[in-house]
């Protein structure tokens, strides 16, 4: 979604025996591509079955293949194990946001 625009850039609706985990890229990949060349900034924002480090580390350089030029801003839920609660709670509160 675009959303200061109030547009869809892509959609994908696939059989229901298909794990969400396949392949989550392709689909933001299409929407990156519709987004006008001018667009020098965005964010991509996903449920869990994006969490996949592949695809996480391909969006840090700020010239990457499939995708827009410039800094992309990411958000993602996550499994909540020991270790991302653990991790979670060593960040200061004075350093997080609601």
């Amino acid at each position: 979604m675009w959303a200061e625009r109030g547009l869809g850039l892509a959609d994908q609706f696939r059989a229901g025996h298909v794990p969400a985990m396949r392949e989550p890229r392709k689909v933001v990949q299409r929407a990156f591509a519709a987004l006008p060349r001018p667009v020098t900034e965005s964010d991509n924002r996903g449920d869990s079955a994006c969490h996949e480090s592949d695809w996480v580390k391909g969006l840090r350089p700020e010239q990457r293949a499939g995708g827009p030029p410039g800094k992309v801003g990411l958000a993602l839920s996550a499994p909540m194990s020991e270790a991302l609660h653990a991790a979670i709670q060593a960040v200061p509160e004075s350093e997080g946001s609601p």
